[in-house]
């Protein structure tokens, strides 16, 4: 529970946008916020794990055999036609007894030069293949995207909403600032990085950055992909318990963060 709240507050690139679009202030505080939110849920979920029953059962693979062996040994042999010497078999290739037993012919007549597997064992530990496909689907249609749509967004908030009617729902002074965006960060379907140009609209047009700070903690961390994540593993409970917390410490992380602002990093 601890890496599952934490975990979709805060990364190395989302820090970056943050401290450089918004202030390092607002991106330390959330930083400090998805550590304290992890431990503390980590540890009332450690507690009603050990006290109460609320949580048993709640994995969804748990109890189910695991794919049985065969109980031979580990290594895989490859006997030869008529001199039974066994070598263990090997991707590269090698030479054993054949028919007759002075006579060696290769396993495999697959030959690769040395040049080419070379390159193919460097393009592997660089998983070059893998890199690619993460910067087409986080980069590309994740952060690019969202980054995109929310900048669309803020631009007609700026142009079209009353600034009084931000100061009004979204200003420190507001008691039901911080519970109101935290409810509304919700359900939408937004990240870290792609809700910044959003945030900083409201901020200028003068949202209080807890209420902001409970809408960074509540929107990317109940986004669609993390909830699909958690529910491939885990049941409704957990589920409800994630909500929970988040919610929670999104409001209480607001409130706390609006009070320092208005006393202190001011």
């Amino acid at each position: 529970m601890a890496f599952l709240t934490s975990s979709p507050l805060m990364s190395p690139d989302a820090f970056i946008m943050i401290a450089g679009i918004l202030n390092i202030k607002f991106a330390i505080a959330l930083t400090i916020a998805s550590i304290v939110l992890g431990l503390a849920s980590g540890g009332l979920t450690h507690v009603i794990e050990k006290k109460t029953d609320f949580l048993k059962d709640q994995l969804r693979f748990a109890g189910r055999p695991g794919a049985q062996t065969c109980a031979c040994s580990d290594a895989v042999l490859e006997v030869s036609c008529s001199c039974n010497s066994e070598v263990p078999v090997n991707e590269h290739p090698i030479s054993v007894p054949a028919c007759e037993c002075n006579t060696f012919t290769p396993v495999t007549n697959q030959i690769t030069s040395k040049n080419t597997n070379f390159f193919m064992s460097i393009m592997k530990k660089l998983r070059m293949k893998e890199v690619g496909k993460a910067l087409i689907d986080v980069g590309l249609k994740q952060i690019l995207l969202y980054f995109t749509i929310f900048a669309g967004v803020g631009y007609l908030i700026q142009s079209f909403v009353p600034t009084s009617l931000i100061v009004s729902l979204f200003s420190g002074e507001s008691l039901v600032s911080v519970p109101l965006a935290a409810l509304i960060g919700l359900p939408l379907y937004v990240s870290g990085e792609g809700a910044i140009p959003l945030i900083k609209t409201l901020i200028d047009g003068g949202a209080g950055e807890g209420a902001m700070m409970a809408f960074m903690i509540t929107g990317p961390a109940t986004s669609a992909w993390v909830i699909a994540g958690i529910t491939a593993f885990m049941k409704k409970r957990v589920i409800s318990l994630y909500i929970g917390f988040v919610l929670a410490g999104g409001i209480l992380i607001g409130y706390l963060y609006q009070l320092l602002t208005a006393v202190w990093l001011n």
